[in-house]
């Protein structure tokens, strides 16, 4: 337990990241037309959404938490997985070393017991040879040589002689020679028995090595599990919140309902925001965290329009006739402008500078008509327009209208 409780600190401690900073928020301008109880009850409505803006934001942030240190995780884990791997592969090795090291003791012991049966074979031999010696008493060599009754008997008695001091020097010496190799075959034997026991002492210790990685692995497995949890209860309460958002924004196309309708847009046909126009993201999923979540892309990030690089300052216009909502906030789209067209079409204008002047919530603005300026406020990496099509609440790809 102890050591389970010490891999999961160390999976812990390994993936901890910064703690997401609290959101600050303008408060939006007092743009309405004078007398205009319409727009004056919006920037009511307005605050709260801004309030609503903030804690999205910060679900966003706490998910982008969360999001990294489930991706440092993921990679750690697969770093245990290569180490497993790997320790499988070089205990797989060891047992290999170990079971020819096997057969090679197998083989010297057969070698061993072989040699030291024609040993024994020899010794006894060697030892009637000896028993003879005692019994019969040494053969007097210079005795047969100067008995010999003929030339031919010295002769044979001779080589007789020779033949028996060359056959007890053989036995001898072959006696030796096969002692000596019984004894380099043991000393083979026994550095081969410790080499067994230096491997199978490695083998444990790979194996205990193995051991405290599966631990670590389940720690991290234990930890992702938790961040998934939190990742889907973050994701679920920042869809609440764009559901909310979405109701307020229903409420304010209802009050201005009639002004919306007498625009004459909602016809489908658009025209480019800016010109001239430089395309730099595209419209679906997003590798970008600061995206929203979306459950369907493989990344979990959907862009829900396109980002057009000009100038900074440089003109934003009306992409149809309709309505506009003018939006003022810190972080996401920044200072945005939502214009409802009618018909179930709506346009979106995102980290603007600032809005043209005059332009004000509940104003009727034209085709092509100037309504701001190109700015990077919001979550943006640099001076650009976002600009989205949204028919009948969804969002559409822009590009499908502007032939990008």
């Amino acid at each position: 337990m102890r050591a389970r409780l010490a891999a999961l600190a160390s999976a812990v401690a390994l993936l901890a990241a910064l703690v997401p900073s609290a959101v600050v928020r303008a408060d939006p301008p007092p743009n309405c037309a004078p007398g205009d109880a319409i727009c004056e009850q919006l920037v009511q409505s307005m605050n709260q959404q801004a309030a609503d803006e903030a804690r999205l934001a910060q679900i966003q942030s706490n998910i982008n938490d969360v999001q990294k240190k489930m991706k440092a995780l993921y990679a750690y884990i697969g770093q245990l997985n290569n180490q497993i791997s790997a320790q499988q592969a070089t205990i797989a090795t060891t047992v290999v070393q170990i079971n020819v090291l096997d057969a090679k003791i197998r083989a010297t012991l057969a070698d061993i017991t072989r040699r030291q049966a024609h040993l024994d074979v020899r010794e006894e031999l060697f030892g009637q040879r000896a028993r003879s010696i005692a019994k019969h008493g040494t053969v007097n060599y210079m005795a047969l040589v100067l008995t010999a009754q003929n030339f031919n008997q010295l002769i044979d008695r001779v080589l007789m002689a020779q033949e028996i001091i060359h056959a007890d020097r053989t036995l001898l010496d072959g006696l030796r020679i096969e002692k000596a190799h019984i004894g380099e075959l043991k000393d083979r034997l026994a550095g081969q028995r410790n080499q067994e026991n230096d491997l199978l002492t490695q083998q444990k210790a790979q194996e205990a090595s193995l051991e405290v990685t599966r631990i670590q692995q389940q720690a991290a497995y234990t930890y992702l599990a938790q961040l998934e949890a939190q990742y889907k209860q973050q994701a679920d309460e920042m869809a609440r919140a764009i559901a909310a958002i979405a109701d307020q924004v229903n409420m304010l196309q209802q009050a201005y309902a009639a002004e919306i309708a007498n625009a004459g847009g909602g016809t489908g046909q658009f025209v480019w925001p800016l010109v001239p126009h430089w395309l730099t993201q595209g419209f679906g999923c997003s590798p970008y965290p600061f995206e929203i979540y979306w459950p369907s892309c493989p990344t979990r990030h959907f862009h829900t329009g396109i980002d057009i690089g000009e100038p900074y300052g440089s003109e934003i216009y009306a992409a149809d006739s309709g309505v506009i909502g003018a939006y003022y906030t810190c972080c996401g789209y920044g200072i945005y402008g939502v214009i409802d067209h009618g018909n179930g079409y709506a346009t979106l204008y995102g980290h603007m500078s600032g809005f043209a002047p005059g332009i004000h919530t509940g104003q009727v603005v034209y085709r092509g008509q100037v309504i701001g300026y190109e700015g990077s406020s919001g979550n943006s990496t640099g001076p650009h327009l976002h600009f989205e099509i949204r028919y009948n609440g969804n969002y559409v790809d822009p590009c499908a209208y502007l032939g990008c």
